[in-house]
């Protein structure tokens, strides 16, 4: 499991309270998966997302617009999974990503604006959103000592407890 995927995985888990996480799905139609689908029955309510834990720095392939164009078609695929698995359950596309150039992060939120324009839901989880989740995880950590499935919790309460005498 990558540990930016556990990352995400427990703070749906943790912060929101949602337990059904499933890791790197595959899609129906054509190549590729997705990193998480966050699955809320109680709500009828899914959540894809892509999680990309470049910690340089997100890229991929030779710049912004390859890059913007990546996600774009992973989100699209989403999309179409979500109307072909979850028919009449509202869903949320999310791309996670801790490192985010400033070009890079505008072309994104200007993807999230022109998605959200077109009746999808998109939210770009990227450098100072991804710290405030990441934050509350953290502090959800502190508090909480139980045996947790996500590697990434676990490690944010060792250190959170760690002794220094």
């Amino acid at each position: 499991m990558e540990m930016g995927e556990s990352l995400v995985a427990a703070y749906f888990k943790y912060v929101e309270g949602i337990r059904m996480v499933v890791h790197n799905a595959q899609f129906d139609q054509g190549q590729g998966e997705m990193d998480l689908i966050v699955i809320d029955p109680k709500q009828h309510r899914v959540f894809f997302c892509e999680v990309t834990t470049h910690i340089v720095g997100m890229l991929y392939g030779s710049g912004n617009d390859e890059t913007v164009a990546k996600v774009r078609d992973k989100l699209a695929r989403a999309r179409e999974f979500a109307a072909t698995q979850f028919e009449g359950w509202a869903y949320e596309l999310q791309v996670w990503a801790p490192v985010v150039s400033k070009g890079l992060a505008g072309k994104l939120l200007d993807l999230e604006m022109e998605l959200n324009g077109q009746g999808m839901k998109a939210t770009m989880v990227i450098n100072k959103r991804y710290a405030e989740r990441v934050d509350q995880l953290q502090a959800v950590a502190k508090v909480n000592s139980s045996a947790t499935d996500e590697p990434a919790f676990r490690m944010l309460q060792i250190l959170a407890r760690l002794r220094r005498e």
